[in-house]
């Protein structure tokens, strides 16, 4: 073996090892998809390299053809994915600027999960958010779906609840209020959070920017201990504060700072932290 020939077979290892890697770490299926042309990719070379290149492709004709065009196929579907979310960024940050408040800033339409409706089953009108719901979605994120729509307080029961009733009865409600599309919206930002960068930035938080916009950026931009510090600062008791995880205690601190209307005080210290001004 050449110089040149090995220094191949390592890079060809290298870039397995790296999808193997990536694919294993984020579970998810366009890391697979990659690792799967990558892979087939190599092998396919190797294979046209050891018994002769031009005649397997003349003896392939056009089975070598369909092969490549399916390579190419899965490679564009993989740059794809990983590029998407970063493509959608820009109309995902306008949309959470530009929605309407949540239901629950109105007394006469606030939305309860716990309502009944005659309605048809809103899981046969939307299968497909749905099953998103019903499949990808544990019970923090449940908790902060709800919490992104607007939902009132009597959303957040014990946690002993059933995944598939909750993804219908948070469809129904979504539907009845005319928020299908801002559900759509808050399970695609939930399944893909974008990262701080592409957060809107906090001079542009307004105190009556839907609930979601303090969550995001509180998530991307704060750690625990940060957050506990934001507490003390605005007379907020951190040990009041349930949840074990950052999505949680973010949560729990924000429904305080609206229980008690103090958006204007939290935007204004998250400034003074921005610029780094004493507080």
């Amino acid at each position: 073996m050449t110089p040149m020939n090995l220094h191949f077979l390592v890079a060809k290892i290298v870039i397995v090892a790296f999808f193997l890697l990536m694919f294993l770490r984020s579970n998810k299926v366009i890391w697979g998809i990659g690792l799967l042309t990558v892979t087939s990719a190599i092998l396919l070379d190797t294979f046209l390299g050891t018994f002769g290149r031009e005649e397997m492709i003349q003896q392939f004709g056009f089975f070598y053809y369909a092969f490549a065009g399916a390579l190419f196929a899965g490679a564009t579907l993989w740059l794809w994915g990983l590029l998407r979310p970063y493509t959608q960024s820009e109309r995902v940050e306008q949309e959470i600027i530009d929605q309407p408040d949540s239901p629950s800033a109105d007394a006469d339409t606030t939305v309860s999960l716990h309502e009944k409706n005659d309605a048809p089953p809103m899981a046969e009108i939307h299968p497909v958010l749905y099953e998103t719901i019903r499949k990808d979605f544990g019970e923090d994120d449940i908790l902060d779906l709800e919490f992104d729509m607007g939902y009132t307080e009597d959303a957040f029961p014990a946690p002993d609840r059933d995944i598939d009733e909750l993804a219908v009865t948070i469809i129904d409600s979504a539907e009845r209020y005319g928020q299908i599309e801002e559900l759509r919206l808050a399970v695609e930002r939930i399944q893909t959070p974008l990262p701080p960068e592409h957060l809107p930035r906090i001079e542009k938080i307004k105190a009556d920017s839907p609930q979601t916009v303090f969550r995001q950026y509180m998530v991307a931009n704060c750690t625990l201990s940060e957050l506990e510090l934001i507490a003390i600062n605005l007379g907020i008791d951190w040990g009041s504060i349930p949840g074990a995880t950052l999505n949680a205690k973010v949560r729990y601190f924000l429904l305080n700072v609206y229980r008690s209307n103090r958006q204007e005080e939290l935007i204004d210290l998250l400034q003074r932290r921005a610029m780094d001004i004493p507080d």
